[in-house]
């Protein structure tokens, strides 16, 4: 069964992404950006890597337990990054997300 969402978002691209700005705790979503920082950090003593994915209307955490490192996550990289939507240390987050390298857009 299809599950019908609260609301439609408007701002949907024609790719399936969404805007930082309209994305809702509990739900999947696809963002595009760009990764604006990435640090490792323990966590519970477990090495967490987390990255600041940004587009113009903000930024959403992408947080990796477990690694001290992700391949292609790095400061500057543009990316799309699908999971769902949650919190991590009081921040707007997706946790494991899945996620593809892609070219900037100019």
């Amino acid at each position: 069964p299809s599950r019908v969402l609260e609301r439609e978002p408007e701002t949907a691209s024609t790719d399936g992404t969404l805007r930082v700005a309209d994305l809702v705790p509990r739900q999947q979503a696809t963002v595009a950006g760009r990764i604006a920082a990435v640090r490792t950090r323990t966590v519970d003593a477990t090495p967490t890597t987390v990255a600041r994915l940004e587009d113009s209307t903000g930024g959403v955490l992408l947080v990796f337990p477990g690694r001290r490192a992700v391949p292609g996550i790095v400061a500057g990289a543009s990316l799309r990054a699908s999971g769902t939507v949650g919190s991590f240390q009081g921040r707007l987050a997706i946790m494991n997300p899945r996620y593809e390298l892609v070219e900037p857009v100019h």
